[in-house]
């Protein structure tokens, strides 16, 4: 019987998922947004420094899509049962989930979507077209005794060829600890002592 490939996982559940995309360019980073733009403003009226689209980009709620050189589409996003960002496959080469994200007859809760690749003016554009050299699979030293029971897989980190800098899907690790879900940089954890890497994949 073929193995069903869109079942959601935390990265240390199967490795071999991340493992297909080291060695492979990021093609294009799409943020979905269960939030309209207007919206994320209003929540975040009083902090000026959350007033521009590449906060929204980076912390509106939602999840984000990222498309790779090998025709694989990986969807990540926050579960807080698992403590742990979680990544589900919506494409490979031959295959497309049922349920895919980007399909707003199954997803009628998306409000608004951007594609890196397409809109030029947001700031992680620097990332498409790099290669993956390594993944580092991310969590606390904090933890309270719930979330040590728990896989904890916190973060996923992409380091890249080439390149001095990192892209972090984050559950929980933003540099204000406010947001569940969030797309970082590495420059935007690399104080916090309580972040290290559970796991390295290459």
């Amino acid at each position: 019987m073929k193995k069903n490939i869109f079942i959601e996982y935390y990265p240390s559940q199967d490795r071999k998922r991340l493992c297909e995309i080291v060695g492979n360019e990021i093609k294009d980073i799409i943020k979905i947004s269960y939030e309209s733009y207007d919206e994320f403003l209003n929540d975040w009226d009083d902090y000026h420094e959350y007033q521009n689209k590449f906060s929204f980009f980076k912390y509106s709620y939602g999840c984000v899509l990222l498309r790779f050189s090998n025709e694989l589409e990986y969807l990540f996003y926050s579960a807080d049962e698992q403590n742990s960002v979680m990544l589900l496959c919506q494409r490979d080469a031959m295959n497309v989930n049922p349920y895919y994200v980007l399909n707003k007859e199954v997803n009628s809760e998306i409000k608004m979507i951007f594609s890196v690749k397409e809109d030029r003016d947001l700031y992680f554009n620097r990332f498409i077209n790099r290669k993956i050299k390594k993944i580092n699979i991310l969590t606390k030293n904090n933890l309270n005794s719930k979330e040590e029971d728990l896989p904890s897989n916190m973060g996923i980190e992409l380091l890249f060829e080439n390149m001095n800098e990192s892209l972090i899907l984050s559950h929980h690790l933003d540099e204000n600890k406010s947001f569940v879900f969030s797309i970082l940089e590495g420059n935007d954890i690399k104080d916090d002592k309580q972040i290290f890497v559970k796991d390295e994949i290459e």
